[in-house]
């Protein structure tokens, strides 16, 4: 079997915890020639609307998005392959499988926060929720035990395919 990845998704929250999966999914990019497609998406949160039994879903505002976009476009100034952004509004888990479906997503690279306890009972978890129901393969990445990836893989990886 060959293994043949061309698109790479990075959801990321914007986090420092992140950034090491955007290292990671870069270094594999290199490797495989794939683009990467950098994603955030804003959490709405629901809330109680005046009417009784019913629930809104705020919308956010331009600003909002536009400053997530430009955060996105600074990350993807750190890349050295082809790369797009996209800002979504919804559910993180829901709208990263939604964007990996819709995109021919064959890879998706994600930061894992390591919640427990409580925490992870009141926010859950987006990583594991995207782990079981992906439709590809997912590289999670817990930051404070990552290793950094060595700069000489792609290298390493470019070395191998002139070989065979």
């Amino acid at each position: 079997m060959i293994v043949n990845i061309r698109n790479i998704l990075v959801p990321t929250d914007l986090s420092e915890a992140c950034d090491k999966a955007l290292d990671y999914a870069s270094q594999l990019a290199t490797v495989f020639n794939a683009t990467l497609h950098l994603l955030h998406v804003i959490e709405m949160p629901v809330v109680a609307d005046p009417m009784p039994g019913s629930l809104m879903w705020p919308y956010p505002s331009a600003a909002v998005v536009d400053e997530a976009r430009r955060c996105l476009e600074d990350l993807q100034k750190r890349v050295s392959v082809p790369s797009t952004v996209s800002v979504e509004r919804g559910v993180a888990s829901e709208s990263i499988l939604a964007y990996a479906k819709e995109n021919a997503i064959d890879l998706i690279v994600m930061a894992t926060h390591g919640r427990r306890g409580f925490a992870r009972m009141l926010v859950g978890s987006t990583t594991e929720t995207v782990l079981r129901r992906a439709p590809c393969p997912v590289f999670s990445i817990r930051p404070e035990k990552a290793v950094q990836p060595p700069e000489s893989a792609p290298a390493e990886a470019e070395k191998k395919k002139a070989e065979t």
